[in-house]
């Protein structure tokens, strides 16, 4: 497969594998892509190593989906100068001492991001409005991610929401009062207050979302 002969997407998902046909394809489409999805599986390519870049200048929305550990190899780095909304999910024990690896840093223009992990640094973030937070099943309560989110008042100044989705867990064993006794708490040392809220379901995407089907006939259904 030859760069030339990927027409100009809009939207890609992918899994990365090892044989590198993946980055023939972004590098095809990558000046017209508006979404991309990426799934790492390694479990199944423990061999890669990356040093690549690519520039996704129209990109507005990434999602990255980790299902083990990333390899210290992992060097994989997307600019993305308009991206506006990002989900990553990583699967693998968080790591108190030393955080998660993080796997997109070009995230100055995002506004709404979606994880089961720690925000990047304020710094990272300046135009970050929302902050959604999906079930934490990484040996970390709300309350403990919210004290290491958010050390003082002064972080995320454009934070308006933080949205924290239980998916149906008890309430009381997550300390969600807790949680938003800690938020009122930073709100009185904040000019922009946070609206703090528990949803058992998210009510819909973030936009630009590529959904995930996989169906009878689709090479993925046998899996």
């Amino acid at each position: 497969m030859l760069v030339n002969d990927i027409p100009p997407l809009e939207e890609l998902a992918f899994a990365i594998a090892d044989d590198y046909t993946w980055c023939t394809v972004l590098r095809g489409c990558k000046d017209s892509l508006l979404s991309l999805r990426l799934a790492l599986n390694y479990y199944e390519t423990d061999s890669l190593e990356l040093d690549y870049v690519f520039l996704l200048p129209l990109c507005k929305t990434l999602a990255i989906h980790c299902d083990d550990d990333v390899p210290s190899t992992w060097e994989l780095s997307l600019a993305t100068p308009v991206l506006e909304y990002y989900t990553e999910y990583q699967y693998e024990e968080y790591d108190f001492e030393d955080g998660h690896q993080v796997l997109h840093t070009d995230t100055r223009r995002v506004v709404r991001i979606r994880t089961n992990r720690p925000p990047p640094p304020d710094a990272a973030v300046p135009n970050l409005n929302t902050l959604e937070v999906d079930n934490l099943d990484i040996d970390l309560s709300l309350i403990d991610y919210l004290a290491i989110s958010f050390s003082n008042g002064n972080v995320y100044p454009t934070l308006e929401r933080i949205t924290y989705c239980s998916k149906g867990a008890d309430p009381v064993l997550n300390n969600f009062l807790d949680s938003k006794d800690f938020i009122e708490g930073l709100n009185s040392e904040r000019t922009r207050p946070i609206i703090f809220n528990v949803v058992n379901t998210w009510e819909g995407d973030m936009p630009g979302t590529i959904k995930s089907s996989c169906g009878v006939g689709m090479s993925c259904h046998d899996y």
